[in-house]
């Protein structure tokens, strides 16, 4: 990754600084331990003492450059540690997570597909239920229109004869509401044409009785005119008084058994 390789690269570098810095140091300290310097020392004293100085504060410059080399690489080395533990941390947790969520997403890639197939059969189970509607919705439709004929018919059926059971029960109400005026009617005329039967056979008998009367009156007047005297008038009379009451009690029966 990036960070390992900025890691290796600062690496080299100080690497590098540190060869320099140990380099720079042993030619410094090469020039301060020379031994044609001893030599020369009885010669140009003056000189070499302050080269020498020179030469032992470059020494001392390469060995603090070194030293600072060192500490820079080391603390170089110590942060790349650290944070390349800390990237491996990250990365041993990402892995962690990745594969959780790797199992993570397999199991709802499983449930999906197990959706996707209960979706299926499900459609599929939908799709027969709405053909098996269909199919019913048809057949009560045609129910439906060979009951409505039926019924329709039977309604009409019923309905006539429910007209003329109406009309029955009009006619015998009616009939039963006029029946008593026309027995009292048919009573009426029977007990006037008694009566008048009556009437006539009392007129019958008053006129028997009165031709009886007229007979036995003309009857009487030959009596007197013969010899047999009163007694026979009398007999004759008290036949003619017991016929008019025959027919008059007979009449006032008849007009009776009219009532």
């Amino acid at each position: 990754d990036s960070h390992t390789q900025d890691a290796a690269r600062r690496a080299r570098t100080h690497e590098v600084e540190v060869r320099r810095a140990e380099e720079r140091v042993a030619t410094s300290t090469a020039l301060r331990d020379l031994g044609s310097r001893r030599s020369l020392q009885d010669q140009d004293s003056a000189a070499l003492a302050d080269a020498e100085k020179k030469a032992q504060s470059t020494y001392e410059s390469a060995v603090e450059a070194l030293s600072a080399a060192k500490e820079r690489r080391n603390a170089a080395r110590k942060t790349d540690a650290e944070t390349s533990a800390k990237f491996y941390g990250g990365l041993e947790k990402a892995t962690s997570d990745f594969n959780s969520r790797q199992h993570v997403a397999s199991t709802v890639s499983g449930r999906v597909d197990a959706s996707k197939k209960i979706h299926k059969d499900t459609m599929k189970a939908h799709n027969c239920a709405v053909a098996a509607l269909k199919t019913v919705q048809t057949e009560h439709e045609s129910q439906r229109a060979r009951l409505e004929g039926v019924l329709k018919k039977e309604v009409d059926t019923t309905a006539e004869a429910l007209k003329l059971a109406e009309e029955a029960l009009e006619a015998a109400q009616r009939e039963q509401s006029e029946t008593p005026q026309r027995h009292a009617e048919d009573a009426e005329a029977l007990v006037l044409q008694r009566q008048e039967e009556s009437e006539a056979t009392l007129i019958a008998a008053v006129g028997e009785a009165r031709i009886s009367a007229a007979e036995a009156h003309d009857d009487a007047q030959e009596i007197e005119e013969s010899s047999n005297g009163p007694q026979e008038l009398d007999l004759l009379l008290t036949s003619a008084i017991g016929h008019f009451d025959d027919r008059q009690r007979l009449g006032q029966e008849t007009a009776q058994a009219h009532q």
